[in-house]
């Protein structure tokens, strides 16, 4: 017989604690009842005094009063283990017990932040208003029962051109070439509508008197009005063989020849004595003097007879000239057209060779001499010369606009009044395209137009645009400058918080409401910062950290946070920070209430003032509510803490750069790391925060870079990028033991692959859980199944389906591949990105282990 195998052992009571470091959970129990019961029988049994007591029953009063022991022995090493858990940071788990165990380090739990958000004032009228700091709004946001109140950080002077607008993106006026149909109106243009005709030509020569070169005659397709300008859409487009910049137009109506072109070729006569005779018609005119002979009664150089009766040409009206002059009778003539006033128009016979009839005359302000060449071409037939009236005021036309060769820029136009383009200048913007995505911009400097009335102004941004999203012909994006940066909660006036009594040592008092609005402050540490000043006897003391270095008479005090979510304030004993003097209610508080707000505005929702604004329209909420966090959680304070003990408060490993990110608000996870983007040495911060807000991680950006220059070495330069998820899928055919709840099993599984997006499972532990997982770290097949495999009740596993999905924030939006693959023994994680999975990716398929058995019982 072997002892070792064959003989009854001894009961295990009292047990040695042994726990070796690293564990979850410690194990500092010496004995459950079964142990204690069985080790005070055998104490019985070995009493030679107590050998006649042989009934071991619960009835015998004895035996009835040992296993009493047992059970308070039991209970008392069941909490004795439970209190040494929570006498461990690694292994605690109370809330209070993990806050308690923190602070003896000097860490404090980082209460809630208020939310910050950005409003865009609407503003009718004619006038700014003023909108002061502490303006009252409010809004109706998604993860929110109740409105939020908000108010103003800052005061604005709110312009009602700037409420809502758009720019567009610069462009610049073409030359005139062949084929060109649109053209631009000039200042003075004439009413113009379809059909009617223009005369185009390159003026040479003043308004009054000018030569046309190479004019051709356009009809008007349709007329459209853009921005305060008109646009003329020809027909057909120009006939030119050069380029030019601009051409004069006349608006054209009847066209008329010259009296006399259709005078007979010959004149017959009949002399004294009887005898006829001919001869030929001349139709020369010498247009810079007197013309006789043929024509009676004479043409002074400044006259214009016209074929017919037409008195629509009136005095102060232009014609144009057409025809052919030369510089002498028989000598080449060329064609020129001549632009003219009328001075004169006069009704008259006339008489041409053979023809006669009635005409009106026109006095012209200058004479149709035409210089060419270094000569003159003072002569022209008649026959040649055409007249077509101008019905208005000559213009000037342009090529339609056209956009600039670049594609992006810091560049963009305003159209408006050049008083309203100048208040752009240093405002923020606030650009929202109409699936609510936003982007801010800030004007470094406008250039205006000295004009009245609205014209194009230039405004210059601190950072490059896509031109492709600022067109002319429908905005892509609305554009707010009423801005106003506003903070989550609501001013409480000054009220009294208590009494003070100048013989108490560290005086505590609570304030009324909770729970108590933080700000977030890059430039302090931590970065809370509660909204609250105390008064003592009217007099404002001081807020610190901590009594620890303040002297008897510092008027000051610090600011504590109680399990419930209160706040209270606290002052010193007279050694470590002044005591409050004695009085009735002479400590008085102004604060502010409410934190947590983030995300965007409830749909179908308005935000509104609290209070009346004269001039003040609506009040929208174009962009996400931002920083708003609740308190930090124990489970954060516990990865945290312990760094942040390491770094004493100082910059200078990577490890202190990730300790200090993860005390800011909304920080999920941070990784830092050295890196050369552009061949310099770098800190590169990667950062997973709640939102993924560009504005949040600005924020963190912000305070890394002052505490590195403050706190750090300052030596290098700083980098911050908004890190995210990259979600897995997962598809497992899970054997389990039949002695297990089915349900069990699968909720265990979950616990230990950590899904996020389940309604039982809190996503933080287990493989996928954010506090495994770390950025750019890949997960191999094999950590899957060993992660299910050792769930208790679990046989075996066959892992289906192992596969990255496509980039996306939405997990319930992200497109599933149609086949369950394994493609690679790794899921790699792309840079700044994180392996997750979401609950909704996750496949649990439970088969009975002895039913699928090879040779099953």
């Amino acid at each position: 017989m072997s002892c070792k195998h064959d003989c009854e052992t001894p009961p295990l009571f009292p047990r040695r604690i042994d726990n070796r470091p690293g564990l979850a959970r410690i194990d500092y129990r010496i004995g459950h009842y079964a142990d204690v019961r069985a080790h005070l029988l055998a104490q019985l049994d070995r009493s030679p005094l107590l050998a006649g007591l042989t009934h071991r029953e619960a009835d015998d009063p004895a035996i009835a009063l040992l296993e009493g022991d047992a059970i308070v022995i039991d209970i008392l090493a069941f909490y004795q283990s439970l209190y040494a858990n929570e006498a461990y940071l690694r292994t605690a788990q109370w809330p209070q017990s993990i806050a308690d165990l923190v602070r003896l380090s000097g860490y404090r739990l980082a209460p809630g932040v208020a939310g910050e958000a950005t409003f865009a004032l609407l503003v009718k009228g004619n006038r700014p208003i003023s909108v002061p700091a502490g303006f009252g709004l409010k809004a109706q946001l998604e993860a929110s029962d109740k409105p939020v109140e908000f108010e103003t950080r800052h005061g604005i002077e709110a312009v009602p051109a700037l409420s809502a607008f758009a720019l567009y993106r610069p462009r610049l006026t073409p030359a005139l070439t062949n084929g060109s149909r649109v053209l631009r109106l000039g200042t003075g243009a004439a009413a113009l509508k379809p059909g009617d005709r223009l005369l185009l030509g390159q003026a040479q020569g003043n308004a009054q008197a000018a030569r046309l070169l190479n004019t051709e005659i356009v009809e008007i397709e349709k007329i459209h009005e853009s921005f305060g300008q008109r646009f003329a859409t020809l027909k057909t487009g120009l006939v030119r063989t050069t380029a030019v910049g601009s051409l004069r137009a006349y608006k054209i109506g009847e066209s008329l020849r010259h009296f006399g072109h259709a005078a007979p070729a010959t004149i017959s006569t009949v002399s004294a004595d009887g005898v006829p005779s001919t001869r030929t018609t001349s139709y020369l005119r010498r247009v810079d003097s007197t013309t006789g002979g043929d024509v009676s009664p004479a043409l002074a150089a400044l006259d214009l007879p016209l074929e017919r009766e037409f008195d629509a040409i009136r005095p102060g009206d232009h014609v144009v000239v057409q025809g052919r002059f030369s510089a002498l009778p028989g000598s080449v003539a060329h064609r020129y057209s001549l632009v003219r006033r009328v001075t004169d128009s006069e009704s008259r016979s006339l008489a041409w060779g053979m023809q006669t009839g009635a005409s009106n005359v026109l006095s012209l302000n200058a004479s149709l001499l035409v210089h060419d060449g270094g000569h003159g071409h003072p002569y022209s037939d008649v026959r040649s010369l055409g007249v077509m009236q101008v019905t208005a005021e000559p213009f000037t036309v342009y090529s339609d606009y056209a956009p600039t060769a670049a594609t992006n820029g810091n560049s963009l136009r305003y159209y408006g009044r050049a008083e309203d383009a100048r208040a752009l200048k240093g405002r923020r913007l606030l650009l929202a395209d109409a699936a609510g995505a936003t982007q801010s911009l800030r004007v470094q400097s406008v250039g205006t137009q000295a004009v009245a009335g609205d014209a194009f102004h230039l405004v210059q941004l601190d950072r490059p645009v896509a031109y492709a999203d600022f067109p002319y012909e429908q905005a892509l994006f609305g554009v707010h400058a009423n801005l106003v940066d506003a903070s989550q909660g609501k001013t409480i006036a000054r009220s009294a918080i208590g009494s003070g009594d100048a013989r108490a040592l560290f005086q505590t008092f609570a304030l009324p409401k909770s729970p108590l609005t933080y700000l977030f402050d890059a430039a302090r540490t931590p970065a809370q910062v509660p909204a609250l000043e105390v008064y003592v006897d009217a007099i404002r003391w001081n807020r610190v950290d901590t009594l620890f270095n303040a002297g008897p008479l510092d008027t000051v005090y610090i600011v504590r946070e109680a399990e419930d979510g209160s706040s209270c304030v606290q002052f010193g004993d007279g050694k470590t920070g002044a005591r409050p003097g004695s009085g009735q209610n002479n400590i008085v508080a102004v604060y502010r209430t409410g934190i947590g707000a983030h995300g965007l505005r409830k749909a179908d929702t308005t935000p509104q003032a609290s209070g009346k604004l004269a001039g003040l329209d609506k009040v929208l909420l174009p962009a996400a509510v931002t920083t708003g966090c609740e308190a930090e959680s124990a489970g954060s304070a516990r990865r945290t803490a312990p760094a942040r003990l390491q770094s004493l408060g100082r910059l200078v490993s990577i490890a202190d750069y990730e300790a200090e990110t993860r005390m800011l608000p909304n920080v999920l996870k941070a990784n830092a790391r050295w890196d050369a983007p552009d061949g310099v040495p770098a800190i590169v911060l990667t950062v997973l925060t709640r939102s993924g807000a560009a504005a949040d991680l600005e924020q963190i950006r912000d305070a890394l870079t002052h505490y590195s220059r403050c706190r750090g070495p300052a030596r290098h330069p700083f980098l911050a990028f908004n890190g995210t998820r990259r979600y897995v899928r997962i598809d497992a055919l899970v054997g389990y033991d039949a002695a297990h709840l089915p349900d069990e099993v699968t909720h265990a599984i979950r616990i230990a692959l950590g899904p996020a997006g389940s309604d039982v499972v809190s996503g933080d532990a287990g493989l996928f859980g954010l506090e495994q997982r770390e950025f750019h770290s890949n997960v191999h097949i094999s950590q899957i199944i060993a992660a299910i495999q050792q769930v208790p009740g679990v046989v075996w596993v066959r892992l289906r389906a192992a596969q990255v999905l496509p980039a996306g924030d939405d997990p319930l939006l992200l497109p599933l591949p149609l086949l369950k693959t394994i493609p690679s023994p790794t899921l790699s994680c792309p840079p700044r990105q994180l392996l997750a999975l979401h609950d909704s990716h996750l496949n649990l398929a439970l088969v009975d282990a002895r039913l699928s058995a090879e040779c099953p019982p």
